[in-house]
């Protein structure tokens, strides 16, 4: 059906992380080896098992067979431990995690996981020193120390709604390269702690909405807005001051094309936030739609400045340049495709028409990169009545509609939201190529699910298929 345009980094800060990480602020809690992994009592010690790392693609952390009272496994950490990790006078008694914490607190992540260590080589079944170590790996971009740091404290907690924050908002917002098993590996860390604090009644509300909200970004990301929608409008109206969940809001609503709601929403967002990277770019991606073109290239300009390593400036070309561009695609297709689309209509038009968007249950997001329109081709298409291949622009893409006949096949390519995900020349011409391909696979009869799979280079959600 389309293709549509995604960030693939994250717009959740690292204080997020902090913010849903902070086992610091608990008592810290001795866990010997004996105790129940799965909230089993001592009477359970024989059935205990290990959890091993998640592999690729898995949710959840299996087990193993071997139970951890068979295993003569010794936990290898070096010895470490500076003075500050240390409590004395100077430290005024804290425990080597709570300075683990401070340390983390204030982005001396170094310091962090040595007093982490510290703490762990006195208690290795500290889920906290655990939880602290790999937060601060991931800060410091060490996917995996951090992957085995949280993957031990789940190993001995594996229902923590702490460490399963964290080690959501690890997937989700910060392993790089950005994957969509990734993404889903957060969304199932995320619904685990949701539903677990939920069943024990806890008192941390601030927590329970944070893995709420880590509910919403990944279904965001994995191309559902509309299951997003609900849980952002809850987290939202118990928080109407953070701007992570506006914006978590804004998102669903742009997503579901909701235009009015999306734009006061990422308004708001700005007036919490006016350094906020991401609502910059969507309301300048929503004015732009509109019409208010030089309010859209400041914005444009002000995410790029504010986050260059994830935005930049539309690379945008007259439509003559771009219509060049689609020829070329056109072009550069195999005999057969191309004999194929001689029975498809093409359209050029700046933006998808709302009529367009709306159709589609679910709606779809105003930044999609292209669109097929109409039934597929037969078996027999051969025997079709051919359409003669043409271009057309229109100011919004319901002026190009209008020329086509309601039972037309036809491709769309949208020149607005094609030139803004790309930097240079090189790269439009490589989305019109991509977005052609993938409307002619609609064309065939293939699914969004069929065009995922085949298309699956595991990028992760930077261009969702929807």
């Amino acid at each position: 059906m389309l293709v549509s345009e995604r960030i693939g980094v994250k717009r959740i800060s690292f204080v997020c992380l902090c913010a849903a990480a902070l086992v610091f602020c608990r008592q810290e809690r001795a866990k010997p080896i004996e105790a129940g992994i799965e909230g089993k009592t001592d009477q359970n010690k024989s059935a205990v098992k290990p959890v091993r790392e998640p592999s690729e693609g898995e949710g959840r952390a299996d087990k193993v067979d071997t139970p951890l009272a068979q295993k003569k496994t010794t936990l290898e950490i070096p010895s470490v431990g500076s003075s500050f990790c240390k409590p004395s006078q100077e430290n005024k008694g804290k425990t080597p995690v709570e300075l683990a914490q401070i340390r983390f607190q204030k982005g001396q992540f170094e310091e962090a996981i040595e007093c982490s260590r510290y703490a762990l080589e006195k208690d290795w079944g500290s889920v906290p020193a655990m939880h602290i170590e790999g937060a601060s790996n991931a800060a410091l971009g060490r996917w995996a120390e951090a992957k085995d740091s949280f993957a031990g404290a789940l190993a001995l907690d594996p229902n923590d709604p702490e460490t399963l924050a964290a080690v959501s908002e690890f997937y989700v917002n910060m392993l790089r390269p950005k994957k969509k098993r990734y993404t889903t590996m957060g969304l199932e860390y995320a619904n685990r702690g949701f539903n677990f604090f939920r069943i024990k009644e806890r008192g941390d509300e601030r927590l329970l909405d944070r893995l709420e909200l880590l509910i919403a970004e990944a279904q965001n990301d994995l191309g559902f807005p509309h299951l997003a929608l609900e849980k952002a409008k809850n987290v939202s109206l118990r928080r109407p001051d953070w701007p992570s969940a506006i914006h978590e809001l804004a998102m669903s609503s742009f997503g579901m094309s909701e235009i009015k709601s999306a734009k006061e929403q990422f308004d708001r967002v700005l007036e919490l936030d006016p350094l906020h990277a991401y609502a910059s770019h969507y309301l300048a991606v929503l004015k732009q739609r509109a019409g208010e073109s030089n309010e859209a290239k400041e914005l444009f300009a002000k995410a790029a400045s504010l986050d260059p390593e994830v935005f930049h400036q539309p690379h945008l070309i007259e439509k003559s340049e771009f219509e060049k561009e689609v020829k070329r695609a056109l072009d550069e297709l195999p005999k057969d495709h191309q004999e194929q689309l001689t029975w498809v209509s093409v359209e050029i038009a700046d933006f998808p028409s709302t009529d367009d968007l709306l159709s589609n249950s679910p709606p779809l997001s105003p930044t999609i990169l292209g669109l097929f329109r109409g039934e597929a081709l037969p078996v027999d298409w051969s025997k079709q009545k051919r359409l003669s291949r043409r271009a057309t622009t229109g100011e919004h893409g319901k002026d190009a509609s209008k020329k086509l006949k309601a039972n037309e096949r036809t491709i769309f390519f949208y020149r607005y939201n094609l030139c803004r995900v790309s930097k240079s020349r090189s790269e439009l011409n490589d989305h019109v190529r991509r977005t052609l391909v993938h409307e002619w696979g609609h064309l065939n009869g293939l699914t969004e699910p069929d065009l995922h799979r085949i298309e699956a280079d595991e990028k992760g959600p930077q261009h969702n298929h929807e």
